[in-house]
């Protein structure tokens, strides 16, 4: 969850029980704002002039993961499926918590046929639950505030069993993800207590 407060442009971020001050410099807030003018221009349409101010959001604040899935939204728009991958790839890695790139990943390995990987990342969204993208104005940034009803933890939760109802090699193919994804998880946290020592 995200509180801001605009008489001294700071987020407050509550994040895994703790509570973070983030004051925004000038540049995170002007990102902030390419960003806004972004999503009002995707609105209405606008979609090349939508995506150069998502660009311009990430030239000035390469750390603005909502930023990184915009720019895949927009790439899927219009047609160009591998930079949109990329995209919403960066978007994860930047903010892992961040909620929107998973269901976008799902969504568009669908629509390219890689039913492995959409079952992998309706499961993870799925897993994240209780989590909405954080889009309040003035200056968003990709935090999500905590919620009671998650509608797309719902859909996630339900799309992820059609595939693998439709697909039963799917189910394997998923266990094997997150058994790998797990395994990774486990040896950077030892190479990470091992440097601590």
């Amino acid at each position: 969850m995200i509180l801001l407060i605009s008489a001294v442009n700071i987020f407050f971020s509550f994040r895994a029980g703790f509570i973070f001050a983030i004051e925004l410099s000038e540049s995170q807030k002007q990102a902030r704002m390419y960003r806004l003018d972004g999503l009002r221009l995707q609105k209405s349409g606008n979609i090349e002039v939508a995506l150069s101010l998502f660009q311009k959001a990430i030239e000035i604040d390469p750390s603005l993961a909502a930023a990184y899935n915009d720019i895949g939204i927009m790439y899927e728009t219009m047609d160009s499926p591998e930079l949109a991958e990329k995209a919403y790839l960066e978007a994860i890695k930047l903010d892992q918590e961040f909620t929107g790139p998973y269901a976008n990943l799902a969504l568009f390995y669908e629509s390219q046929n890689q039913m492995d990987k959409a079952v992998f990342y309706w499961a993870k969204r799925a897993e994240m639950g209780l989590r909405e993208d954080f889009l309040s104005p003035p200056l968003q940034g990709g935090v999500g505030e905590v919620i009671e009803d998650d509608p797309w933890r719902k859909k996630a939760q339900d799309r992820c069993a059609e595939l693998v109802a439709l697909m039963p090699e799917l189910k394997e193919k998923q266990l094997e993800a997150e058994e790998e994804e797990l395994k990774n998880k486990i040896t950077k946290e030892r190479k990470q207590a091992r440097t601590e020592k």
